[in-house]
């Protein structure tokens, strides 16, 4: 149950505490009401045995209701259901001698607690230790450890900046407290973490969420001893922020999620020669699917390394992980047998004097930069020439560009000792970064002083420093040593020789070449 933390008509809660200053006062339950939620907890254990399942997981972790009970935070009742921690624990107690009562004492029942819940008053480790005993003492078979609640969402829910195995530690914590099994979360995709927290005895089991939608065959792939050929979750949240606006996940490394018998990979009926252009992530995609398909396939990369703009993603250093995705493209082709020339560009003659029986052109995007007076100064540098260390960059920056690439570029010039002033036009920084990961970073920007101006666009860039214009056409001097412009990509036209009309080849383009 969502309790205070649901979307959808009156918020229900132990106390009137709102989830946030903006969020509306919850309706405080009668203990009349308790006992109606109670039995319909009861009543839906009784309806997941008839079905079939083999056990229920009550979820009193990351302050839905039952974590709202079980949190001084949020549960500030007089009443038998609040104040001490006997008291505040009532309300799940009762739901579990419910479900033994009624569904049977041999029906496992798992709870999942945050072991911390990183907020003001909120429960601490040892509370949710004692917790723990109580619930053992009930009758549960085992726990879940989580953390967080929706104001520390990045414990729920961790970006790529959190560490590998995040909440093992408390896992450990609580594992001591009790007998029955403990199962920690918290990225724990890493085979190598994850076989590492069990043989430490620091948990009794793993559980892992993100990791099977990036590979759903993560759990076979193991067993098989094929840990190479895992994809790996990159923990950007991309899932998270598609479901969390109401729509169908998508995930960043596996384009199959959703479409999985659409996208089955089945071996060609024809071998066939296959070109491709450019060796970003759509081109390593497309050629590991072609390769396993059993076509013949050539790779192109005019660069001296594989990879293209999954570089640049990787350059800030909360996004460090994005190198594990690059890895295993890289692995796949070699391991699919793709032959690849790298630092070639080729021209008309010489792709066709290879005789393909199909061009695949991936040559990505390239940075837009409009005719911006001033664009044309030593002192004024690329997002992504800035993030690969091609560029020499001053003390004081100016970033033109606040969504994902902008914020990248931030961060990146942080680390390294830079003041930093964000234009942007829009109403807000990090437009198409994930919510979690906006939050994270909006804070930590504050946190270092970054200057934000949103509203504001660049007019002009003169020697030492830049002239923006607010929503009032007023002019704004910032003065710099540097400006940096993060103002979008646009698709590449290279080997737009290979789209005119009479070319006796098919070709197909995909990636930033597209849109």
């Amino acid at each position: 149950h969502m309790g205070r933390q649901t979307t959808l008509g009156t918020p229900i809660a132990p106390s009137p505490i709102p989830i946030s200053s903006k969020g509306p006062i919850p309706h405080v339950l009668t203990p009349e009401e308790i006992r109606f939620v109670v039995e319909e907890f009861v009543e839906g254990a009784r309806r997941a045995r008839e079905a079939g399942f083999d056990f229920v997981e009550l979820h009193g972790a990351h302050g839905y209701l039952i974590g709202e009970f079980l949190s001084p935070a949020s549960n500030r009742r007089e009443d038998e259901y609040g104040g001490s921690l006997e008291r505040r624990l009532r309300f799940l107690l009762e739901i579990i001698a419910g479900i033994k009562e009624r569904v049977g004492a041999d029906f496992p029942i798992q709870v999942r607690l945050s072991g911390q819940e990183y907020v003001p008053d909120g429960l601490t480790l040892a509370e949710t230790c004692e917790i723990a005993r109580h619930l053992e003492r009930a009758g549960v078979s085992s726990i879940s450890v989580s953390a967080g609640n929706w104001q520390t969402l990045h414990y729920i829910m961790a970006p790529m900046f959190m560490p590998k195995g995040y909440l093992v530690e408390d896992a450990a914590a609580i594992k001591s407290a009790v007998r029955i099994p403990i199962i920690a979360v918290g990225r724990l995709h890493d085979v190598e973490v994850a076989e590492r927290v069990l043989q430490q005895g620091k948990a009794d089991l793993i559980a892992i969420g993100r990791g099977l939608i990036a590979d759903p065959e993560w759990a076979k792939k193991v067993i098989e001893h094929r840990v190479e050929d895992i994809r790996p979750c990159i923990s950007c949240n991309y899932c998270v922020d598609f479901v969390s606006r109401a729509l169908e996940a998508r995930c960043t490394v596996n384009a199959e999620l959703g479409e999985e018998f659409i996208f089955q990979i089945r071996p060609a009926r024809q071998r066939k020669r296959i070109l491709i252009i450019g060796g970003g992530p759509a081109g390593l995609e497309a050629a590991r699917v072609a390769a396993e398909r059993g076509h013949e396939v050539w790779l192109f990369e005019k660069e001296g390394r594989l990879g293209g703009k999954l570089h640049v993603s990787a350059a800030a250093p909360s996004k460090k992980e994005i190198h594990r995705f690059t890895a295993y493209l890289i692995r796949q082709i070699e391991k699919h047998r793709v032959r690849v020339e790298l630092g070639v560009t080729l021209g008309r003659e010489e792709l066709l004097g290879l005789h393909p029986d199909v061009v695949v052109l991936a040559t990505g995007s390239v940075p837009t930069i409009p005719p911006l007076p001033g664009a044309d100064l030593p002192m004024v540098a690329i997002a992504e020439d800035v993030l690969l260390d091609r560029a020499s960059i001053g003390r004081r920056v100016v970033v033109v560009g606040g969504g994902g690439t902008g914020c990248d570029v931030a961060e990146y010039l942080l680390h390294r000792g830079h003041e930093i002033t964000i234009l942007e036009l829009l109403s807000h920084i990090g437009q198409g970064i994930e919510a979690i990961t906006r939050r994270w970073l909006y804070y930590e920007f504050k946190k270092a002083g970054v200057r934000l101006l949103t509203r504001h666009r660049i007019a002009r860039i003169e020697k030492g420093h830049a002239v923006a214009l607010d929503e009032r056409d007023q002019a704004v001097i910032l003065p710099c040593d540097s400006v940096v412009l993060a103002m979008g990509y646009r698709p590449s036209d290279e080997m737009a020789f290979c789209l005119e009309e009479g070319f006796p080849v098919p070709v197909y383009r995909i990636g930033d070449c597209v849109r």
